[in-house]
């Protein structure tokens, strides 16, 4: 699936995954680029590091608003990826726009 976010800059990113049926994730990474070439990720979560697990359906992913504030007014490429046994999937891609606000940081 493909979603785009549109935020102010500062604004805190929160979301939840719900799964059609109970998954065995072995780990899952939410990175955040600005290109895909770019070697560093301008934000990287994992499980218990910004990706809360609330069950076997349902992951919950938070970027705290210090963090969303650090970004530039861009727009950013995003992944999540998980990994269960050998298998790799990515359920979920799209894009971040920060956009300006009127309130400082």
């Amino acid at each position: 699936m493909i979603k785009t976010f549109i935020l102010k800059k500062g604004d805190q990113l929160s979301f939840k995954m719900t799964f059609m049926q109970p998954v065995q994730i072995d780990s899952m990474e939410f990175g955040v680029k600005k290109e895909y070439t770019d070697e560093e990720f301008t934000i990287l979560k994992t499980i218990g590091n910004g990706i809360l697990r609330i069950d076997s359906q349902n992951y919950q992913v938070l970027v705290s608003s210090d963090e969303m504030n650090n970004l530039d007014i861009f727009s950013y490429i995003y992944d999540i990826r998980y990994r269960s046994g050998n298998a790799i999937k990515t359920p979920l891609s799209g894009k971040i726009i920060i956009k300006e606000s009127v309130f400082d940081g």
